[in-house]
């Protein structure tokens, strides 16, 4: 078998399972293996070594990166296996890269509540109420459409938006119930919340059938957060997925982790648990406010 009949197949097969179910990460897959092909040689991937993995990773200097991009050779030939194609799994004969956990700067309540009160104009009011109040994904933000906001007191995650498929229903805050009324009355169920206009025709064109509302892009999405968070002042760099923590953060601190993971749409705890470790700056500010030497006895 070639490669590029391998790299087909997988792909597909992970589609129809549910396991890539957006554009960036079908790309991101399919680079990542076309990569390893390239280096396997004129070798199909019935016949790729130890070694040629090793010489794929060798790629990536950084260790996070490597240890994803191993996870997506190691899937690939599980799956090779599994097809009947190969007997052993030659990605999982090389050695378990341990992640580096980076530091992720977060925001305090404070900036939580500024970039709320920040947000101005429709766009941006909706992108940040959903993501600090309903902690949506960045591609959960822009499949959103006017049909997950019809049942009363719910955002309703489809498992087409939701990663992995694993579909959620979220409760509507008092924060976010104002957001949810104004686009019910503007939003039809098949528009989208957050919608560009695509010109099919030619440039400035005004014939309507000429015209679509689609998605916006994770870039615009991105672009649009940091702009808010730098005109409100925030003491970090915001993105999508700051939000995101955030109201991890927020719901786990008043509940229960366990309400966290399952409004999160996580599959394991521990994934959830990463969110809200180690204490954010404004509980280590709190605790230690009224310490003092000076207030010790001699």
């Amino acid at each position: 078998m070639r490669f590029d009949a391998a790299i087909d197949q997988y792909l597909d097969d992970m589609q129809m399972q549910g396991r890539l179910n957006t554009p960036e990460s079908l790309q991101q897959y399919c680079a990542k293996l076309e990569m390893h092909a390239e280096d396997a040689g004129d070798r199909g991937p019935a016949r790729v070594g130890r070694e040629d993995v090793k010489r794929t990773l060798a790629r990536w200097p950084n260790r996070n990166t490597r240890s994803s991009n191993r996870a997506i050779l190691v899937s690939f030939y599980d799956w090779m296996v599994q097809e009947g194609y190969r007997r052993d799994n030659p990605a999982r004969q090389t050695r378990t890269i341990r992640r580096r956990t980076p530091p992720r700067p977060r925001l305090t309540e404070d900036e939580a509540r500024l970039l709320l009160r920040t947000a101005d104009g429709v766009s941006e009011r909706r992108t940040i109420f959903l993501g600090l109040c309903a902690g949506l994904r960045s591609a959960e933000l822009r499949g959103l459409q006017g049909r997950h906001l019809q049942r009363a007191g719910t955002v309703w995650v489809s498992p087409d938006i939701a990663k992995g498929r694993r579909e959620r229903y979220l409760p509507i805050t008092a924060d976010l119930a104002p957001i949810v009324n104004e686009i019910r009355s503007h939003v039809e169920p098949n528009e989208y919340v957050l919608s560009a206009l695509w010109i099919m025709g030619p440039p400035h064109s005004r014939d309507p059938l000429e015209c679509r509302w689609h998605p916006v892009s994770a870039h615009w999405l991105k672009a649009l957060v940091i702009r808010v968070g730098r005109r409100a002042g925030a003491g970090i760099h915001v993105t999508p997925h700051t939000l995101r923590h955030a109201f991890a953060e927020h719901i786990a601190r008043r509940t229960d982790v366990v309400i966290a993971q399952h409004l999160l749409g996580h599959s394991y705890l521990s994934t959830t648990a990463r969110y809200l470790r180690p204490p954010r700056y404004d509980d280590v500010a709190a605790a230690v406010e009224h310490l003092s030497y000076r207030s010790e006895r001699r």
